[in-house]
């Protein structure tokens, strides 16, 4: 997308269906649930427009899907060992999650989310659901930083963070750039929220295919920044082994 994106808001639809742009079964290459099976759920849209983000996950084809059609896409998807479904975009949040986290509890299924911040639910602490906090601008929402201060020992919402070796932080090791396109064209909006005391922070280098030697400085950033400042150095564990 590189910021060319239509930003768009929150979503409410009263017959509880989801714009969905694809459903799909692969590993989990980050943060608290590296390295499991994971069926992917990526629904469309952002209200951010982030100058980096090659994902894609927006398209005027996509379909809204009822809880039961998503259900049997990942009964499809997945093996019968697989336990857990990672909710992505976009920015999952800008629609109801509520029915689906539900549901996913009552097949006895794990819900990570994987969120930019600026949207709260209550079902993010109603069922086994787990938050993954990736901010994209200066503020997030105060349940954030309310549920994830607890010494470490709250799983449920880690934080995560994109390091570029050119663009950290000497403070605390994490990004020091603003991360959105503005409108006129223009990087800007501020850098990333940052996560409270005591919070879980994983980090995972800046991947550049044009460039590895930058890709490599990224890489080794990711050690010094995890060894001076104590974060969790991650690497993105499905492209290493070649997993989608």
């Amino acid at each position: 997308m590189f910021g060319q994106n239509v930003a768009r808001g929150r979503e409410h639809r009263e017959d509880n269906k989801l714009q969905v742009h694809e459903v799909f079964y692969t590993i989990q290459g980050e943060g608290v649930f590296s390295g499991h099976a994971a069926v992917f759920i990526r629904l469309s849209g952002c209200n951010f427009r982030c100058w980096f983000c090659d994902t894609v996950w927006d398209d005027e084809n996509d379909k809204y899907l009822t809880l039961e059609e998503i259900w049997w896409q990942i009964k499809e998807a997945k093996s019968d060992h697989c336990r857990l479904v990672v909710v992505t975009g976009g920015e999952p949040l800008r629609q109801d999650l509520s029915h689906l986290a539900k549901m996913l509890d009552d097949h006895g299924m794990t819900m990570q989310v994987e969120t930019a911040g600026a949207y709260w639910q209550p079902c993010l602490m109603d069922h086994n659901v787990y938050t993954t906090i990736s901010p994209k601008s200066q503020r997030v929402r105060p349940e954030y930083l309310k549920h994830s201060c607890h010494g470490g020992m709250n799983k449920k919402f880690t934080w995560k963070y994109v390091i570029n070796a050119d663009e950290v932080d000497t403070i605390d090791g994490l990004p020091s750039e603003p991360m959105q396109r503005m409108k006129n064209g223009a990087i800007g909006g501020g850098v990333p929220a940052r996560p409270p005391e005591g919070a879980i922070v994983y980090l995972q280098p800046c991947d550049i295919p044009s460039n590895k030697e930058a890709t490599r400085r990224n890489y080794k950033a990711v050690g010094e920044v995890a060894l001076e400042f104590g974060h969790i150095a991650g690497v993105q564990v499905h492209k290493l082994i070649d997993v989608e």
